[in-house]
């Protein structure tokens, strides 16, 4: 995990106003569509999806990047890496049914292949599938490694065929989208058993796996970072050493106490030292902009954010202090004690999708965050948005 610090400037929230020499070069490579994400995610083994990718096949995240190109090169694998951990974790997690479809009809589109699928009449299986959905499409009625004959698709549209005779209209027809071939030949033997064997009304069964949205938005931005106009600052982030009075800093009783932790003394033992240094860079209290932690799955994200909002709750909690205002109306000038007036504060936690607040959420309320003594408690939480 690594900390990447994001100044802002005071004329604009957005960089408008901002002043920075940083030349970047315009991106060479061609910005990339959806269609190239599903080239890659299309193509995965169901069966093989917790199989980790070597790990030769990524690039270290640099503090800095040379250019648009090189920072798009390097995230890319990464995030697509972290969609296919998500669909791992979604299969395990899920006990979605394999419900039997028939196939109304099948059709090319440029490198795909568009299926239209009908749930049977007679199954009462239900199941509610919505569009981006990754799905997986198989011939057999059981998972496991005897699979030989399935594909991992994208449900591109959900529509009733209300003016075809020969299709029940009472349940919806799926428009899925898979990748089969590629410059000809069959992306895999798997592929190719689909592709023999499919024709109008043979069956098919299908298992919702995941919803692709959030990484069709986390790719589509990734390839419009060159209109940012904060791009200077994440192509060339400014790394600040830990400032003295960051809320760890203000809480640390024990002056001959080295670290910054000594209310949280434990989180040595809890947490390793990047997540560490990202709760201290987080909860620096002079540093000015955002910062973003950036790492693969399993690095420890979410619970890093949980012990940033421990120190940030312990931190508001603390009482304001007094502010020494000089009288001056009298001859006999005397200093007098104002404390502010005590406001609620909160802290709002965003994310961009329901099922990521959703997992911060859970942890909330099931740990709570921590006390400095290392005890827990739970706060009030109050989660805006529809699950």
């Amino acid at each position: 995990m690594i900390v990447i610090e994001v100044p802002t400037t005071s004329t604009s929230r957005f960089g408008k106003g901002a002043k920075t020499t940083t030349q970047i070069s315009k991106p060479t490579i061609p910005r990339a569509t959806l269609d190239d994400l599903y080239r890659k995610v299309l193509t995965w083994d169901y069966s093989k999806l917790d199989k980790k990718t070597d790990e030769k096949t990524f690039k270290c995240v640099p503090d800095s990047f040379s250019s648009v190109d090189e920072y798009v090169t390097i995230f890319e694998p990464l995030l697509i890496e972290e969609f296919r951990s998500q669909l791992w974790k979604s299969i395990e997690e899920s006990d979605s049914p394999l419900v039997r479809h028939h196939v109304v009809s099948v059709s090319g589109v440029n490198d795909f292949h568009l299926v239209q699928l009908q749930k049977v009449h007679s199954v009462s299986v239900f199941e509610t599938f919505s569009e981006q959905d990754i799905v997986l499409l198989s011939r057999e009625d059981k998972l496991g490694d005897h699979m030989t004959s399935h594909v991992l698709g994208k449900v591109e549209k959900i529509e009733r065929e209300k003016q075809n005779p020969n299709v029940n209209s009472k349940d919806p027809i799926l428009r899925i989208k898979v990748y089969l071939m590629h410059l000809g030949k069959f992306v895999s033997e798997r592929a190719k058993q689909m592709f023999t064997q499919w024709s109008v009304g043979s069956e098919l069964y299908v298992k919702k796996i995941t919803s692709g949205s959030t990484v069709n938005r986390e790719f589509q931005a990734l390839h419009k970072i060159s209109s940012l106009p904060l791009l200077p600052f994440l192509i060339t982030p400014k790394n600040t050493p830990s400032n003295a009075n960051s809320p760890l800093k203000l809480m640390n009783t024990d002056q001959n106490q080295k670290t910054p932790f000594s209310p949280f003394a434990f989180f040595s033992k809890i947490f390793n030292p990047s997540q560490l240094e990202a709760m201290q860079h987080a909860c620096d209290a002079n540093s000015i902009g955002f910062k973003l932690l950036q790492g693969p799955p399993g690095t420890g994200k979410t619970r890093t954010i949980i012990g940033i909002l421990s120190v940030l709750l312990k931190a508001l909690k603390e009482p304001t202090p007094p502010i020494i205002k000089k009288n001056t109306s009298q001859k006999n000038a005397v200093n007098e004690k104002q404390t502010l007036p005590c406001t609620k504060k909160h802290i709002l936690v965003c994310a961009p999708s329901n099922a990521a607040v959703d997992e911060i959420v859970l942890r909330l309320l099931e740990g709570g965050v921590w006390n400095p003594d290392g005890s827990h408690v739970k706060p009030n939480v109050v989660r805006v948005g529809v699950s």
